[in-house]
């Protein structure tokens, strides 16, 4: 038994993991004190993993995960049971520390790797790899990257080789381990993760893999990776494997890879799963304060299409609210250009408003080039009124010790009557595709918007 930072870790043998699942749920399934037909405690472990809550104790969850981990190739509906506890607002992580979180989603995530890795967690590998920041997260990520199979392999290999460039902050971290431990028990990084990955997958897109590995494998005297030996021997011998192990030379396939992402099948064209309820939902009425400290009263701007995304100033990852705010931003400019710009309102919701006041929203916005106008805001609500309006936009985020512990990449656009017309959660997105949403909403019969009225 070892302490791993405040967390208990102890290694447990299969009745051991099956007793702390069991102790949680308890009162679930009391009756069955036998467990007869339950192989070695995985079906309560199963059932403990689905009750789980924020108040849950981590070791708790890891317990059950561990168990999970013994029956490689697990179930399609294990794997999707991980794969819906892992969006970021999952009642898992609220009221848990921003690293516990981390910790949490990095842990479960690296383990699908040997659970097993469907159509279900492949968006979620993609998300992590195309917002990636932080190398916990982006190991865990590369890692499961490394067992997708078929053709959905090549869209992973450009969003894995950006970690192998030398601006990437990297970090030593340990995917096996629960918990914060030094010396590290199992050694791994993000690039390391990489390139193990590019050298299982990059097959399918030898043409962007193998240069990339090059810069590594042949990085001379001086140059910033020529001193790490192990990274440039793991360089060489996935360049090894990728031109020659599977048979496939770097000129066979085009050069014309998608990088990220498509929607799993189950999505359709507007961004809604079947049965998604969000789809046509019309949002209520709610005030809020804008950049300039003005009030804003969303029923004064329907009639005409508007867009929603979330950010905060507060945000540690650049790749998520610093890149949307710059994105809302260019998307202002285009809107300018092509003369649409006072016929669909642009709105950026702060996720914290209990920090990020209008001097906060502002200075934010401009330092990235936001130029405000009536048409363009950045929000913040009123805390009474803004986790109504998180809940019925679904919106990916999650909070806990006074502070958002983590958020998903989102955006919402409404048409004319504030009703939901489509969203992107956690894609690849560029600022085209919502002027080609924008203009097709406009294009719409404007009589078939006359008197409308939203609820309060």
């Amino acid at each position: 038994m070892k302490l791993f930072g405040g967390f208990r870790i102890v290694k447990l043998v299969s009745v051991t993991v099956f007793w702390v699942c069991y102790q949680h749920s308890y009162a679930t399934f009391r009756t069955n004190t036998t467990f007869s037909g339950d192989e070695g405690g995985v079906n309560s472990a199963l059932k403990a993993f689905k009750l789980a809550q924020g108040d849950t104790n981590a070791e708790t969850i890891v317990a059950c995960i561990e168990k999970f981990k013994s029956y490689p190739n697990s179930s399609s509906e294990l794997i999707n049971l991980i794969a819906r506890r892992l969006r970021e607002n999952d009642p898992l992580y609220q009221g848990r520390g921003p690293k516990e979180v981390e910790r949490l989603r990095g842990y479960m995530l690296a383990s699908l790797s040997k659970i097993g890795i469907n159509e279900r967690v492949i968006p979620i590998l993609k998300a992590e790899l195309l917002y990636g920041y932080h190398p916990y997260m982006v190991a865990a990520a590369a890692r499961g990257a490394g067992k997708v199979q078929g053709d959905a392999q090549a869209a992973f290999v450009p969003l894995l080789i950006k970690y192998l460039d030398e601006r990437y902050k990297d970090d030593y971290v340990d995917l096996d381990t629960y918990g914060y431990s030094w010396p590290l028990k199992k050694l791994t990084s993000a690039r390391f993760e990489a390139i193990e990955a590019l050298s299982k997958i990059g097959a399918s897109a030898p043409q962007l893999a193998v240069p990339a590995l090059k810069e590594i494998a042949e990085a001379e005297k001086g140059r910033f990776f020529s001193s790490d030996h192990l990274l440039i021997l793991k360089a060489k011998s996935a360049i090894e494997k990728i031109t020659s192990g599977n048979g496939l030379q770097p000129t066979i396939l085009g050069s014309n890879v998608a990088v990220c992402c498509t929607n799993p099948l189950s999505v359709n064209q507007n961004g809604f799963s079947a049965g998604d309820s969000r789809q046509g939902r019309q949002i209520r009425n709610f005030k809020a304060i804008d950049q300039n400290g003005r009030v804003f009263e969303l029923k004064n701007i329907v009639g005409k299409p508007f867009l929603f995304t979330f950010f905060y100033t507060r945000c540690d990852n650049p790749n998520k609210c610093s890149s949307t705010v710059q994105n809302i931003a260019a998307l202002k400019q285009i809107l300018v250009k092509e003369g649409l710009s006072d016929q669909v309102t642009l709105i950026a919701i702060t996720f914290d408003p209990e920090f990020d006041g209008p001097a906060a929203l502002r200075s934010y916005g401009e330092g990235r080039g936001a130029v405000f106008d009536e048409h363009f805001k950045f929000i913040s609500i009123n805390s009474k009124l803004y986790p109504g309006l998180i809940k019925d936009l679904g919106v990916l985020v999650n909070y806990g010790k006074g502070m958002v512990n983590h958020h998903g990449n989102q955006w919402y656009i409404f048409d004319r009557k504030a009703q939901l017309a489509k969203i992107y959660e956690n894609t690849a997105l560029k600022t085209e595709d919502l002027v080609v949403d924008i203009r097709q909403l406009l294009s719409r019969n404007l009589n078939a918007y006359s008197g409308i009225q939203i609820n309060k």
